[in-house]
Formats: C-alpha cells, structure tokens, sequence
C-alpha cells in the first residue's frame, strides 16, 4: 500500500469579531508554540488576545497596527512545524 505524506495545514488566525488590531507581537518567520498570542485587537474598547492554535513558523501577517477589520477575516497565517529548542524557551 502506498501511503502519501501530504503538508498540514496552515493556521489562519482569524478576527473574532469586527475589531481593530492595535498590537501585532510576532514577524514573519518568527518560530512560535501554540499559545503564543499573535495579535492584539479591540473589540468594543476590550482589547483580546489572538493565539495561534499551533507549533510553527509565522508565515504571513495580513494585517497592521489601526486596520479595522471584519469578523473571520485572516489576521496572520502560521505553518505548522516543529519549532527549534529556542523558540520553545522564549
């Protein structure tokens, strides 16, 4: 039998609801864990944290600091990986 080995999906970190970013506290290519907040935004004048839901590389950030966006819309990408022992400790 032969088994494919297919790339995980990336993990497009959406806006929660209408907001504005007024944080952004990751570059492209910066390795991160899961947990590790990717944006922060504001809803109704409560800022929130937006995390990335998996280990991996930040591909993409689609957003800047004053942008308001809508709900579900892509903030920033991340490709999913194995993360070096130094970005495990920071």
């Amino acid at each position: 039998m032969n088994r494919e080995t297919f790339a995980a999906d990336p993990f497009v970190a959406t806006a929660p609801s209408d907001c504005t970013v007024v944080e952004l506290r990751v570059d492209v290519g910066t390795e991160i864990l899961a947990g590790t907040t990717l944006a922060v935004v504001e809803v109704m004048k409560i800022e929130q944290l937006v995390a990335s839901a998996v280990d991996g590389v930040v591909a993409s950030i689609d957003v800047e600091v004053g942008q308001v966006v809508a709900r579900g819309e892509p903030l920033a990408v991340v490709t999913p990986g194995t993360v070096s022992v130094e970005a495990a400790a920071s």
